[in-house]
């Protein structure tokens, strides 16, 4: 008990966990995904910043932002109940650790005790041309259920290979290549950065020889389904926090006691692999993220979304988000969709696309920008325009914006999710909207 809240249980009678560490209240993580009755890794840190919790290295808990709060007179194997297990060795810090200094750590500790098991190596790996210096490289997920890291190299053709990158996932896009150049990739799977397994095949790919990249200056909020994604071992594998991959910090949360519970992670197959996938169970199962406000957005936005809907016709509607003044349909009962992006509940935006297109996964996307007199407003699907109109009202963003949830909870699955500050450039030559519906399009073989 080393915090100043009621304390935590490993585990209590019914599996669950909960901890206080470095915190004024105890905070509650559901059926661990480790079997916590084998030798393992327990990593805690507290700081302003946040509060994280680690099994064997991978995080599976994130409170942000933190008040950290510790025990004037704090107790090792008892908290409330007594510990019942064992304790091999504890090491405290009076301080957050660096990346670097905690897989040194964790090295020691693999050394010493032989907890991290030889990973298997990522297959099937895939990479597309984003642009003219981006490349997108994704694999399958035999790496991705117990959330292992994936070291990232690359070297030109004929050149040496050299690591770009640690990932916790199964993708990544690289950055700052160089037009028309032919790049070579491998992986291998990553126990914490400490026990590596073998290489993946070599992926070639070629840059594109002009173009503009994704504008991630202008990325706001980017969730991928796999990465970043903490599970619990319930339910089965109930979603409690989903990382944006921006850097902004723009988490999708939800309580593990709030109503709708928070959706689950599940495979699908996706062109005909397995893919990871948050899936949204039918009501009353259903569940919803809740985002950061976007009240402080820029006075326009885009956003893209890969999805799949399960819908039947007749019912109450569904949702996919709550990103203005009024609730979404997705689709509605007569199969129309009705969006109010960037927009209030006064001035809805509706069409009525062929029912097929969107029991099929897909991409959604949707731009809002003020313009005289009120503001423009468009979708597409699968990157064709579905609708254009501009209205006579205000471009209104939410302070409580939230995922997954309309005029009722979102039923299928949610795969890619991606929200810009601005409406994405169209111009010859700089055609950034194209960019990021090309990226889209090969990750998930769309059309």
């Amino acid at each position: 008990h080393f915090g100043t809240g009621a304390g935590g249980s490993y585990p209590t009678d019914t599996g669950t966990l909960s901890d206080d560490f470095g915190r004024g209240a105890t905070v509650n993580f559901g059926l661990p995904l480790e079997d916590v009755t084998q030798y393992h890794l327990v990593d805690v840190s507290s700081d302003s910043t946040a509060w994280c919790f680690r099994h064997n290295g991978i995080i599976r808990r994130i409170v942000s932002p933190n008040a950290p709060s510790f025990a004037l007179t704090p107790t090792l194997g008892y908290s409330g109940q007594y510990f019942d297990g064992d304790i091999a060795e504890l090491l405290i810090y009076t301080r957050t650790l660096t990346t670097a200094e905690r897989q040194s750590v964790v090295q020691y500790f693999n050394d010493k005790y032989q907890f991290l098991s030889t990973p298997l190596s990522p297959q099937n790996v895939h990479a597309s041309a984003v642009s003219a210096n981006q490349v997108s490289l994704w694999w399958d997920s035999v790496t991705w259920p117990a959330q292992l890291k994936t070291r990232v190299e690359r070297k030109v053709s004929g050149g040496v290979f050299s690591e770009v990158a640690v990932v916790t996932g199964a993708s990544y896009l690289d950055q700052g290549l160089s037009p028309s150049t032919d790049y070579i990739y491998r992986l291998r799977a990553s126990a914490d950065g400490v026990v590596d397994s073998a290489y993946s095949a070599d992926c070639p790919v070629t840059t594109a020889s002009s173009g503009p990249g994704i504008p991630f200056g202008s990325l706001r909020i980017w969730l991928k389904a796999d990465t970043g994604v903490v599970r619990t071992g319930d339910i089965p594998g109930r979603v409690p926090q989903w990382f944006d991959q921006s850097g902004n910090g723009r988490h999708a949360t939800r309580a593990l006691t709030a109503y709708p519970g928070p959706p689950r992670v599940a495979n699908a197959m996706i062109s005909g692999e397995s893919r990871p996938v948050i899936y949204f169970p039918p009501y009353p199962n259903g569940g919803m993220f809740d985002l950061p406000s976007l009240e402080n957005f820029s006075q326009a936005a885009e956003a893209f979304i890969v999805l799949r809907s399960d819908v039947s016709l007749g019912g109450n509607g569904y949702g996919i988000w709550q990103m203005g003044g009024g609730a979404t349909w997705y689709p509605r009962s007569d199969g129309a969709i009705v969006d109010f992006f960037g927009s209030p509940g006064s001035c809805p935006h509706e069409f009525t696309p062929a029912l097929g297109a969107i029991l099929n996964y897909h991409l959604y996307s949707v731009s809002c920008r003020p313009v005289t007199g009120g503001l423009e407003w468009a979708a597409w699907m699968n990157g064709s325009q579905v609708l254009s109109e501009q209205k006579p009202c205000a471009v209104t963003f939410p302070s409580a914006p939230v995922l997954g949830w309309g005029n009722n909870c979102f039923e299928g699955d949610l795969v890619e999710f991606m929200l810009f500050s601005r409406a994405l450039s169209e111009a010859l030559g700089n055609d950034e909207r194209q960019t990021v519906r090309e990226y889209l399009r090969a990750r998930y073989d769309l059309w």
